[in-house]
């Protein structure tokens, strides 16, 4: 095969940062599906209670009503900045659309560590912390039951 075809079928396939830190420890397409999901639902229930409609929150956070749906969704995933536009045009805190921590990274660290974490947690803090570091570098496994 020459090296103009090969190049060719490689421009076709994008890779992203985000594929590059975490491809090689996550293989877990649908609890992250999961977390967007969660996230597009406290979206949306903090833009109904605000009574705002999706071409409201388009206009303040310069997106097209077609993005918020899909966000809402959980079929579009938004960047960092944007956690906190969606946030400020709720009238939240960004914290408050995340899901919880413990629910959000049940999916995403194996079982084995989630409980260590919880037995070896004092506060709710501590246990948030730790699930932020140890899943730093884990690998997938399946997901924990309770």
């Amino acid at each position: 095969m020459s090296s103009k075809i090969a190049s060719s079928r490689f421009m076709s396939f994008r890779l992203t940062v985000s594929d590059i830190d975490i491809g090689a420890y996550v293989r877990h397409t649908a609890h992250v599906d999961e977390l967007y999901k969660q996230f597009g639902r406290q979206l949306r229930g903090f833009r109904e209670e605000a009574g705002l409609t999706q071409d409201q929150i388009a206009e303040r956070v310069k997106l097209k009503r077609t993005s918020i749906t899909n966000i809402e969704r959980g079929h579009q995933h938004i960047a960092l900045h944007q956690l906190f536009l969606l946030a400020a045009a709720v009238g939240k805190n960004p914290s408050e659309l995340l899901p919880a921590t413990e629910s959000a990274m049940r999916g995403l660290l194996p079982n084995e560590t989630m409980v260590a974490l919880r037995a070896s947690a004092e506060h709710d803090d501590d246990l948030d912390f730790a699930i932020r570091v140890v899943s730093k570098g884990q690998p997938q496994t399946e997901a924990p039951t309770e």
